[in-house]
């Protein structure tokens, strides 16, 4: 009897172990899932942002349009955006690194916000560029709000330095 209780505790134990470790991976696997999708959120804005600044400098408002576009989609704060990409960024370590990044990658919800509040203002200049002025002016308001403007001409002239800075960091240089 006492060899056979020996037997029941031991398997026991093990499937109790084996229980408690699937748990422990489905919650890291959860929690790496909204990590990575906010990795492939943020390769996609920056890569629209690039090619929004290319189209600026060759003077291609419709394709900036269209880039400016997809950034305030892709940054619209609050929604849970799924893309795939950067299959290569998934490893067998991954759900514990994103703890870490999880950690690191936590900003303010006012900083994204504001973030969101430039994007729209961009975007309401590339609808200006193409003639979509009376579209654009909610976007110009919205924005201007947002980031604490009075005045949607000092909120204009703030995104068109923004070009500037792009044409500096290199930005706008095609690949």
């Amino acid at each position: 009897m006492t060899k056979m209780r020996k037997v029941l505790t031991h398997s026991l134990a093990v499937f109790v172990g084996l229980a408690i470790g699937i748990i422990i991976m489905g919650y890291l696997s959860v929690r790496a899932s909204k990590v990575y999708l906010e990795t492939l959120r943020v390769s996609i804005v920056a890569e629209q942002e690039q090619l929004g600044a290319q189209a600026h400098k060759k003077g291609d408002r419709y394709s900036e349009l269209i880039h400016r576009s997809n950034i305030v989609t892709f940054s619209a704060p609050g929604r849970l955006r799924s893309i795939e990409d950067m299959k290569e960024t998934w490893s067998f370590s991954f759900p514990f690194a994103s703890l870490i990044l999880e950690r690191i990658g936590k900003g303010s919800e006012k900083g994204e916000l504001k973030a969101y509040a430039i994007d729209l203002a961009r975007l309401a200049e590339a609808m200006e560029g193409i003639g979509l002025t009376n579209e654009a002016m909610p976007l110009w308001e919205d924005a201007a709000r947002t980031l604490g403007y009075k005045d949607i001409e000092t909120l204009k002239a703030f995104v068109s330095g923004l070009h500037k800075v792009e044409a500096d960091a290199g930005f706008d240089s095609i690949k």
